[in-house]
């Protein structure tokens, strides 16, 4: 049996294609893997209930963590996935809290939730 060429040529190609798509697509997964790990690590630690400021002397105890102090949650990004076809993203851990003052952020606010979030991707060309 006889195969000709452009029919080889394109079964090379899909092949090909097939073999990129599975290392993306396995790379992606390794990297929610280890997003579920750190979240895991800070839910371990950071319990329902802590107040704010156990929370944030646990962050400014751990000398590679920076964080980002808002009126209800505080916010540490844990990683930057490269820029993919439009525009990167921050990976990031989100520790909702239950102030009374919504506006004002307070030490004895009680965490409520540690959540694992993506930005929202804005950087359209």
């Amino acid at each position: 049996m006889k195969v000709k060429l452009h029919y080889l040529v394109a079964l090379i190609v899909a092949a090909i294609s097939a073999i990129l798509l599975l290392v993306h697509v396995v790379g992606i997964a390794r990297r929610d893997a280890q997003y579920r790990s750190t979240l895991k690590t800070y839910s371990d630690v950071l319990k329902p209930g802590m107040k704010r400021s156990e929370v944030e002397n646990y962050f400014v105890m751990s000398k590679y963590v920076s964080f980002s102090r808002g009126a209800s949650e505080d916010v540490v990004e844990i990683a930057h996935e490269p820029a993919g076809w439009v525009c990167g993203e921050v990976i990031y851990v989100t520790f909702a809290f239950d102030g009374v003052e919504p506006s004002e952020p307070k030490p004895g606010d009680s965490l409520l939730r540690t959540s694992l979030n993506r930005s929202v991707c804005l950087d359209l060309p």
